[in-house]
């Protein structure tokens, strides 16, 4: 009887964690989002730029152990940049308590077995994982320690003009990468109710300048059969 009991509770607060997550982020199936992606490189003096789009949509959801995987579906229009930080977060989504990681199909996710790769699982278990959002979010809250590959700060609400890839009003939250590579700074802006609305990683060692703006998001709700 007291298992049974404590196998409810542990079920409910799962699920209030999970219900917290989507309460930010509009995961539900259907639900898609059009972004334009651009690679400033190899110098400042004499780069070129690289131009795609990426229409990514909720396509299913997978209950395990760790959490609930997200699935979506990306598909690409033009030729992308190729580089793994073009792709950062091109992925599905774990929901984990109250937060949310990438989940890469190379490192992260199986798709013939759907489950999580046992590195990443061991990984994850032990803290050497930090998620991506955790929420809800708020001004000067941090995820991620020295265990962790990188870590992240939510550094202010609206934007910093001379660093956003697209003019943004104050809901945007700015969520900066504290611990991420020598010489490299990511930023992601997040909007509740919306999702990811624009990122940046800008590197100053070898010239990377990543920028990527939501076009439109399309709730599966709005759009016509």
């Amino acid at each position: 009887m007291r298992r049974f009991v404590w196998s409810i509770l542990f079920f409910a607060c799962c699920a209030s964690a999970q219900d917290g997550v989507l309460s930010w982020f509009p995961l539900e199936i259907g639900n898609r989002w059009v972004y334009e992606h651009e690679v400033w490189g190899p110098s400042r003096d004499k780069a070129t730029v690289t131009r795609w789009k990426t229409t990514e949509q909720i396509i299913g959801s997978v209950h395990v152990a760790e959490g609930t995987v997200i699935l979506r579906q990306v598909n690409f229009e033009g030729q992308p940049d190729g580089s793994w930080l073009a792709g950062y977060g091109e992925s599905h989504y774990l929901i984990r308590n109250s937060c949310l990681y990438f989940l890469n199909a190379r490192e992260a996710w199986d798709e013939v077995q759907q489950q999580l790769r046992t590195q990443f699982r061991d990984n994850l278990l032990h803290g050497r994982i930090s998620p991506n959002f955790c929420f809800p979010l708020e001004v000067g809250s941090k995820w991620g320690d020295s265990q962790a590959a990188f870590s992240w700060l939510v550094l202010r609400q609206g934007a910093d003009a001379q660093l956003a890839p697209m003019p943004m009003g104050e809901k945007a939250f700015d969520i900066v990468s504290t611990q991420f590579s020598s010489g490299d700074t990511m930023h992601f802006w997040f909007e509740k109710g919306v999702g990811i609305i624009a990122k940046r990683d800008l590197h100053n060692g070898t010239y990377f300048d990543l920028r990527v703006r939501m076009l439109r998001f399309e709730p599966a709700a709005t759009r016509k059969p």
